[in-house]
């Protein structure tokens, strides 16, 4: 049986976008470290892959934002393949829109073999880490389903985004100066919604059911959404408390 943190069906009293904004690891903080489990269940960490540039991502298979980002991802992936100081890391999380097909995760057990079925679809040098079935990295960094972050070789955030926009996430990996890149984003974003990728991958994941779902609590997303853009007037990202001395980890 589905827990409060892998609902059953799509929850809206659930998602949201204010957890991330106040509560995930802002730009200028540390990274908050986290132990998640490779496909062969040995255990990961963040801080691991410290020394490196890290590009954390979240997602599941039945996230249909996820799912039109893989092509992209794996594309920029792949023309880094061969730099050793900049690593994609893919945290797997609660399914966004579970269905019969890729039901809410019922244990850990279920939860690696669902996010095995992922692996097939991401370039090579992806790195899947799988949170535990209670969701304690994912809420640690924000509870989104599709969020974005990029960590410097110090495991400081230098950006991060409520939603995943690859264009954006070329543009800082290629910039001269990070610091103003980021004054000129912003890490507020509406999601890259588009419905000829998105309901074709919701249908084929989750099925109908979700598609309603979905179309149903448009007007309470939305309002939510509503909410952050409020919070988010003036400013272009939620500054971090720790600075920007020293080393994390």
């Amino acid at each position: 049986m589905a827990n409060s943190y892998n609902y059953e069906r799509f929850d809206n009293k659930v998602y949201g976008p204010i957890p991330f904004a106040l509560h995930s690891p802002k730009i200028g903080e540390c990274a908050t470290d986290f132990t998640a489990r490779r496909f062969d269940g040995s255990a990961v960490r963040l801080s691991d892959f410290k020394g490196k540039r890290i590009v954390l991502e979240t997602g599941s298979m039945t996230c249909p934002m996820f799912g039109g980002n893989i092509d992209p991802m794996n594309r920029v992936a792949d023309r880094y393949a061969d730099d050793p100081n900049t690593v994609f890391l893919l945290l797997y999380t609660r399914e966004a829109h579970p269905a019969p097909k890729f039901p809410a995760h019922r244990d850990d057990a279920h939860k690696l073999e669902t996010a095995r079925l992922v692996e097939p679809l991401l370039a090579q040098n992806r790195i899947v880490m799988i949170d535990d079935v209670v969701g304690t990295a994912h809420r640690q960094w924000g509870e989104f389903p599709n969020s974005l972050w990029l960590i410097d070789e110090e495991g400081i955030v230098r950006y991060r985004s409520d939603w995943n926009h690859v264009d954006v996430l070329e543009t800082l990996l290629e910039a001269n100066d990070l610091d103003a890149e980021v004054a000129k984003l912003g890490e507020h974003n509406m999601p890259n919604f588009k419905p000829t990728k998105i309901f074709p991958w919701l249908w084929e994941k989750s099925g109908w059911l979700s598609i309603w779902d979905m179309i149903k609590q448009l007007p309470w997303m939305r309002t939510r959404h509503q909410e952050v853009h409020r919070m988010y007037d003036g400013i272009q990202y939620m500054e971090g408390s720790n600075g920007r001395a020293g080393s994390c980890f």
